[in-house]
Parts: C-alpha cells; sequence; structure tokens
C-alpha cells in the first residue's frame, strides 16, 4: 500500500462554509457535499487549506434561501444538484468560496451541522422562510 504525505492542518483564517439539505438520508449528505467541494475547489485551485464550517438547513428551500444569501452578499459559491433522476435528489449542497474575517457575519445565525438532526435547524426554518419571502435571513448584514 502506498501513502501519500498528508496534507497540513488549516494554516489560515480562511474559512469555507459547506451547506447540506438534512431531508436526504446521511449517506447523501456526506457525499452530496463532497460533490460540491469538488466543484468548488476544481474552480477556485488555491493551495491553501482552510477552514471549514459544515452546516445544515432543513430542506431545498432552506438551501434555495442560503444560495440566494450568498448571491445578495457577494460570496461566491458553488451548487451542487445531482444529476442522477432515479435518486431524484435535486438541489442537495452549496460550498462557499474562502472567506475572511467581517464576511463570515452574513452565515453567523446558521447551524452547525448535526448527523441526522432536521429538528435542530428547525430556529433557522423561520427565518429561512422570511428570506424567500423577501427578507435576509441575516437581518440588516449587508456587504
Amino acid at each position: 500500500m502506498t501513502s501519500t504525505p498528508a496534507r497540513p492542518a488549516p494554516t489560515s483564517s480562511q474559512y469555507v462554509y459547506i451547506f447540506v439539505r438534512q431531508d436526504i438520508p446521511l449517506e447523501h449528505q456526506l457525499v452530496q457535499t463532497n460533490h460540491a467541494t469538488w466543484s468548488m475547489a476544481a474552480r477556485y485551485g488555491d493551495d491553501d487549506v482552510p477552514n471549514i464550517v459544515m452546516c445544515g438547513v432543513p430542506d431545498e428551500a432552506a438551501l434555495r434561501a442560503t444560495c440566494s444569501l450568498l448571491s445578495d452578499c457577494g460570496i461566491a459559491h458553488w451548487s451542487w444538484t445531482e444529476p442522477d433522476e432515479e435518486m431524484n435528489l435535486g438541489f442537495t449542497a452549496i460550498t462557499t468560496e474562502p472567506i475572511v474575517g467581517a464576511r463570515r457575519r452574513a452565515l453567523a445565525q446558521y447551524k452547525l451541522w448535526k448527523p441526522n438532526a432536521p429538528v435542530a435547524q428547525l430556529a433557522e426554518r423561520l427565518t429561512l422562510t422570511q428570506s424567500v419571502a423577501g427578507s435576509s435571513p441575516a437581518g440588516s448584514t449587508t456587504m
């Protein structure tokens, strides 16, 4: 067996946020986040090792609201829609560009991902639902 050298631990103040729907099976959550992250990494091409913040959202509507918030805040992001029509998962995950400092405030209301815990995300559901209706889940935060 050949081993490859380990990549260094995160060395910067950069953070990559990964958002995933928690209304899909756990094994799909894991795979879908990797698809989104691989897509971002292939396009971004940075050799730095950022910190990772994994956030769970309750469903596709909340993920779409997150996508809108990222766009409104000028945070580049890569969305993943599962192409396998038989699985019928649709839009499943988002990964952001590496961000630093005050730009992170726009994402402060999101809950960290917890396995099999869509109920833990219900506090954010109201905020995200309001976002779909036209207000920002980040409140008055602007970028």
